[in-house]
Order: structure tokens, then C-alpha cells, then sequence
């Protein structure tokens, strides 16, 4: 049986959040009779301008083509056996698109990797903050059939709104990230950390381990890879700009990766994907201890947690220091990924929501279709 599928994404390939929870399915689903459909909101060059100063007729122009290209993309979804919307469909003002796909008459499958129902930490725009508008989550979830989320303290905030969520945590690609032999017995380490600008800043929660980590190993570098801050003090600091073909080069680079988290509400929801790249590269990963990450990490055998600057400053130098224990954490981090969180581990779990989802609505009779999608507002 041939499932025909519309996959609505807010960004291009270069985006982590889609790439990871939607695209790396698509060779698995085709292979098991799912025709699959593309419809991201941005193009690749309007998602490389839309924080850049200046340009405003270059991003009012990419954003209004973007607009109309929505537009038909209702017209799509009425066409297909089911709509999977990522995060959202549109990045402004209330649910509009999202209600219009679910009343076409195709069942609608809501995933989502982040608090996206709160305002996000970096948002400080006002205007944009009133133009986000986070509370239109509540009512996607609602007309949904079915939710996707990344983790426990998303279907936790779903739950009482739908009651056909699935917890599908955001899977890595093990036959593509895999961890290359390195030199046990190297000097010159690498302490890696890869993101963006959004997250960078929380690079300051360890600026005085990192300090006192570079005081005691002066020849380990700090590596930041996509995002340009820059801790003060530091001597051995590279910033490198991320690049979708050097992803994996730059993860293999790294001897122990980094991702330090404050305990917020928005933080609690994220996925952790950052540790899981590290791990799935056989990397040491060293992260606090917020929302998944204590799922994912068993302390000091799948990785490390780090609360206080003192843990840090521990758990850094017992890794820097033991070529056995970054090879041993490493082992049993990369382990820990294929059996739980990789590619292979959660497509047939997707593919089972979407023929369950689609299975639901052709034994449905039209008329109750339309009471379902028409008439919920």
C-alpha cells in the first residue's frame, strides 16, 4: 500500500531541526511504499538572510513568494493521504495554515523537538516575540490526529490536549556519523562545541572551568563550531563557521565534546541532539544535567553530567588526562545511540504512525471527516 505524505517544514535541508526529525527518514519511507513530499517554508537563501542587517527588500520579496507558496501547499495537502507538520507552517501570527491543512480533509501529524509553546530564551525583539506567537501550538496539537514529540516533557504539555501522542526522540544516522581511529595518546586535545548563535551564549555557564581547564592543560584547544562567541581569557580558541558538508569533519575533529544548558522551562524541552552527535561520533560527551540529557547520559559511563563549575573542571580533566576513559565513554556513548536514538532504531516507529494515522482516515466515512477537520475551531 502506497502512503502519500506531505511533509510541512519551517526551514531547508540546512537546518538541523527538520534534517534530523523529517528528511533522514525519507530513504526508509520510500522504501516501505511511502511517496514523500517536501514543502519547506524558506528557500536556502532565504534562510542564509533572514538575520543578516540590511536587505530589506531581498527578505520582504523571499518572504512574500514564501507566502504564496504556502498557499498552494493547503491546496497539496488536501491531495495526500496525510500532512506531517514540523514545528509549524508558517513562522508568523496564529495557526492559520496549520487549521486550513487539517480541515482539507487529510489527517494531520504534529511534530515537535522544542518548547515551541513557550517564547524562546533568545527571543529579546519585542515585535518579533508579538509576532511569534507561541500559544498557537495548543490549538495545532488540538486538530491533529496524531503528535509527535521529541521527549517525555513535551508529550507531558500535549497530553491533556490530544490523546494520540507518540514520543519518537530525534534520531542520528549511525551509518553516517560514525567515529573515525584516533591518537590515544595525542597532546594537543580538542575540546569541541557545535551549535549556532541561538545557543552559544550558554557557553558562559563554563568560562571559569574553561578558564582553569586552560590554566592546567595549556596546550588543549577550545574548538566552537557555528556560532561566534568568543569566552574572554582564553588563548587556544578557534570559532569556525558550520557548513552542512563539514558537519561531520568538524564532529570528528573534536576529543571530548561540550554542551553546557541552564535548567530553564524552554531548555527542559529540547531534544538533546548535540549530545547525541558527539556520542554517535565516539566522543566523550561532558553536559549538564537538563531535561533528556539525564535520559540519554548514565554518568561517567555513556558520558558525563556537570552541574557546578567544579564538576566541569572534574569531569574535563579526568577525560583530558585518560585516553582509556575518553576511548571507554566513547565506546559505550556510540553504543548507546544505535540501540536507542538511531536512524535505524526509530524510522519503523514513524512509519507505524503514519500508516496507523492514514489507515484511520480511508476506513472513515467522508461525512465524519468533515466533522472531524470542518468544523472544530
Amino acid at each position: 500500500m502506497t502512503i502519500r505524505v506531505v511533509f510541512v517544514v519551517p526551514y531547508p535541508t540546512e537546518a538541523p531541526s527538520n534534517r534530523l526529525r523529517i528528511e533522514e527518514y525519507f530513504h526508509y519511507l520510500r522504501m516501505h511504499g511511502v511517496k514523500t513530499q517536501l514543502r519547506p517554508f524558506m528557500s536556502s537563501s532565504f534562510y542564509r538572510i533572514r538575520y543578516r542587517p540590511g536587505g530589506i527588500p531581498r527578505k520582504v520579496l523571499s518572504l512574500a513568494w514564501s507566502t504564496l507558496n504556502r498557499l498552494i501547499d493547503i491546496r497539496r495537502a488536501g491531495k495526500a493521504d496525510v500532512v506531517v507538520i514540523h514545528r509549524e507552517a508558517f513562522p508568523f501570527g496564529g495557526p492559520f495554515f496549520e487549521l486550513a491543512m487539517a480541515r482539507s480533509g487529510t489527517p494531520v501529524v504534529f511534530d515537535f523537538d522544542d518548547a515551541i509553546y513557550l517564547h524562546s530564551s533568545g527571543e529579546t525583539d519585542p515585535l518579533m516575540r508579538w509576532l511569534k506567537r507561541p500559544e498557537k501550538t495548543a490549538r495545532i496539537i488540538e486538530h491533529s490526529a496524531a503528535v509527535i514529540a521529541g521527549n517525555d516533557t513535551l508529550k507531558s504539555f500535549a497530553s491533556p490536549l490530544n490523546d494520540q501522542i507518540f514520543v519518537i526522540p530525534t534520531p542520528v544516522d549511525t551509518d553516517h556519523f560514525r567515529p573515525k581511529p584516533r591518537l590515544v595518546e595525542a597532546d594537543d586535545l580538542v575540546i569541541g562545541w557545535i551549535g549556532s548563535n541561538t545557543t552559544a551564549p550558554y557557553l558562559r555557564m563554563v568560562e571559569p572551568a574553561l578558564k582553569e581547564i586552560a590554566r592546567r592543560y595549556p596546550k588543549v584547544e577550545l574548538r566552537i563550531v557555528g556560532g561566534s562567541y568568543r569566552p574572554d581569557g582564553l588563548d587556544r580558541v578557534s570559532l569556525r563557521p558550520w557548513g552542512l558538508e563539514s558537519e561531520l569533519n568538524e564532529l570528528r575533529g573534536f576529543d571530548i565534546g561540550i554542551m553546557p544548558m541552564p535548567d530553564t522551562e524552554w531548555t527542559r524541552g529540547k531534544c538533546g541532539f548535540k549530545a547525541l552527535f558527539y556520542m554517535s561520533v565516539g566522543l566523550p560527551a561532558v553536559c549538564s544535567p537538563v531535561g533528556i540529557t539525564t535520559d540519554i547520559i548514565k554518568d561517567g559511563v555513556t558520558g558525563s553530567l556537570a552541574k557546578t563549575t567544579e564538576d566541569w573542571v572534574d569531569r574535563l580533566s579526568s577525560l583530558i588526562e585518560s585516553p582509556e576513559l575518553r576511548c571507554r565513554i566513547g565506546q559505550a556513548g556510540r553504543q548507546t545511540v544505535e540501540e536507542k536514538y538511531s536512524l535505524r532504531s526509530q524510522a519503523p516507529r514513524l512509519l507505524e504512525v503514519l500508516e496507523r494515522v492514514s489507515a484511520g482516515s480511508k476506513n472513515r466515512p467522508a461525512q465524519e471527516k468533515e466533522s472531524v477537520y470542518g468544523c472544530r475551531g
